[in-house]
């Protein structure tokens, strides 16, 4: 998970269970996002209005990929987020983009 993903949502997911770390309306809400990717194995495309850690609406993109490691049964999916946040609203990060991409050259 990213540092804007962390900052974004107050705390990090990494390592926790979905009904510890979703984002979201709810944690069913959620959960049927990753079953409906894994039973049909067809990628899902999500998008919500949410709130900030400050109280402050943003809407959320959110793509779903399924994953296999044998070429049929979905035992990973790739979670990609982008979050359009409101005026005046802003992600404190540790490093900016033009940093970042200089860090892997």
């Amino acid at each position: 998970v990213g540092t804007g993903e962390v900052n974004y949502r107050g705390n990090n997911p990494t390592g926790k269970y979905l009904e510890e770390a979703f984002s979201g309306p709810d944690g069913n809400y959620c959960d049927g996002n990753y079953r409906y990717v894994t039973q049909s194995r067809k990628p899902l495309y999500d998008t919500a209005p949410e709130v900030t850690t400050r109280g402050n609406p943003a809407d959320v993109e959110v793509l779903f990929l399924p994953l296999s490691s044998n070429g049929e049964d979905v035992d990973c999916v790739l979670v990609f987020s982008v979050i359009k946040l409101g005026v005046g609203e802003h992600l404190e990060t540790k490093m900016d983009l033009a940093s970042w991409a200089k860090s892997l050259m």
